[in-house]
């Protein structure tokens, strides 16, 4: 009869490696929900920002002309776009014959 120690050295080569690796291509559901947490955290930062921003703002009744409100920006943003949009292409072409 032969004696089963149980350690893991003893098995051969072919079994220790399935032994080892046994489990790596499936994660359990609270490493995935952390998985799926930790990608969650940048955008909940900024949505947290701008609102500390709108709630600044509007608590502390800040001039338009110093700070404006987070809702200003974006419409300011959607309005002059083809503006915008114009002086960031000459941006980048100045900038893409800069560096060659």
């Amino acid at each position: 009869m032969s004696k089963t120690t149980g350690t893991l050295a003893e098995l051969p080569s072919e079994t220790r490696t399935l032994a080892v690796g046994a489990g790596r291509g499936r994660k359990s559901a609270p490493r995935k929900l952390r998985s799926i947490a930790w990608s969650a955290v940048p955008a909940l930062v900024f949505v947290a920002i701008v609102a500390a921003w709108a709630g600044l703002v509007a608590i502390f009744d800040i001039p338009a002309y110093l700070l404006p409100g987070p809702a200003a920006v974006a419409e300011r943003l959607v309005v002059d776009f083809p503006s915008l949009w114009e002086q960031t292409t000459s941006t980048l072409v100045v900038l893409s014959i800069g560096l060659v």
